[in-house]
């Protein structure tokens, strides 16, 4: 049994970044936690409902993402996603690639389903990516040597250095003891 653990099947840009927060993380003013509290908090006041919806018409995978997915799971490996991106995503991305597992952070909701900007505990984080996928091994009984994590961020580096093999996608962070392979394009076609 084979296990991928994928951190980029899609581009969770249904709220545009502000540049001073892009700047902040890219200047590692912000560590990853609060970076991801920061991108919570814009969702602050927008309708569940509505931000579901607008995704279900168009999630914005990445390309090659789809392809990928069908013939890792055509060779017999277990595919997921963990991502430190919204749950609402992620539970989409899993639905239409018809994957294994997903995970990712739950964005608290008012009585009113409207974002509140706030994430539940315990947040995925770095640290959290490379618990999960440890659970998960032993959920399934798969052994950490047969597991590939693929990552495209700073939290996803824990993961990789985790994973029996590892691929960083367009993460010019990643030290070379964290990975095993780089893909410097945005294609996972290649």
């Amino acid at each position: 049994k084979r296990m991928v653990g994928v951190d980029l099947l899609c581009k969770t840009a249904e709220v545009e970044i502000p540049e001073e927060l892009r700047a902040s993380r890219e200047k590692k003013k912000l560590n990853g936690t609060d970076y991801l509290r920061r991108r919570a908090a814009l969702l602050a006041g927008c309708a569940m409902t509505s931000v579901r919806e607008k995704l279900m018409k168009s999630v914005p995978y990445t390309d090659g993402a789809a392809n990928l997915c069908r013939g890792l799971k055509r060779m017999g490996c277990k595919v997921g996603l963990i991502s430190s991106g919204p749950q609402v995503v992620v539970d989409i991305v899993k639905r239409e690639l018809d994957l294994s597992f997903a995970y990712g952070n739950v964005l608290e909701t008012d009585e009113n389903g409207y974002f509140t900007g706030e994430l539940r505990e315990p947040i995925i984080d770095a640290g959290r990516k490379a618990e999960l996928l440890h659970m998960l091994c032993m959920q399934e009984k798969i052994n950490l040597e047969q597991t590939v994590a693929v990552g495209d961020g700073p939290v996803s580096v824990e993961m990789l250095s985790t994973a029996g093999m590892s691929v960083a996608f367009e993460q010019p962070d990643a030290t070379d003891e964290a990975v095993g392979g780089r893909i410097s394009n945005r294609s996972l076609n290649t």
